[in-house]
């Protein structure tokens, strides 16, 4: 409904730009068409249109939510809505380390429509990475929910019958 009135009433469309006159939107990698439209009826993209007051933040690699609707071709067209955009790329990580880095990197290179050109700078000190292969995914978040059950020492009084965890919080 909103799309439909901004896209129809000019004035109310004029109100609503002066009145948010700056938009942020966080993980625009994961908006889907309506926000999409709702964002270029409130700050217009083109060459005319230098002073949309945008800030977008987000990453193509990172896009999860087409399940919902999203739509990460609406990122991968950010520039050229907005080709006066400054686009900034993020070079290192503060919360995650180089191990989770470039076993994440390996991921999306096999994903054949990836974008990333190469995988940031993490952390260095790290973790060991555990691979599990599951049959299912049933499987995989059955697994998953016993491993973080048995880091936490049991949740349940199950736990420690069934042999998930013997019980000792550390």
């Amino acid at each position: 409904v909103p799309v439909r009135l901004l896209t129809t009433d000019a004035q109310l469309r004029e109100f609503y730009r002066r009145k948010y006159q700056w938009i942020m939107v966080d993980e625009y990698q994961d908006v889907n068409y309506a926000q999409y439209q709702l964002i270029s009826l409130l700050a217009p993209g083109g060459d005319n249109e230098a002073d949309a007051n945008l800030c977008v933040i987000g990453d193509p690699d990172q896009a999860i939510y087409g399940f919902r609707g999203a739509d990460v071709r609406f990122i991968n067209a950010f520039q050229e809505d907005y080709p006066n955009a400054v686009l900034f790329r993020l070079k290192k990580s503060y919360r995650c380390t180089d191990s989770i880095l470039q076993a994440s990197g390996h991921v999306i290179k096999s994903n054949e429509k990836a974008l990333s050109e190469s995988v940031m700078q993490g952390m260095s000190s790290g973790v060991k990475l555990k691979i599990v292969e599951n049959s299912t995914d049933k499987s995989e978040a059955e697994y998953v929910a016993r491993a973080i059950e048995e880091m936490m020492g049991g949740l349940r009084f199950f736990s420690m019958d069934s042999s998930i965890t013997q019980g000792n919080q550390e």
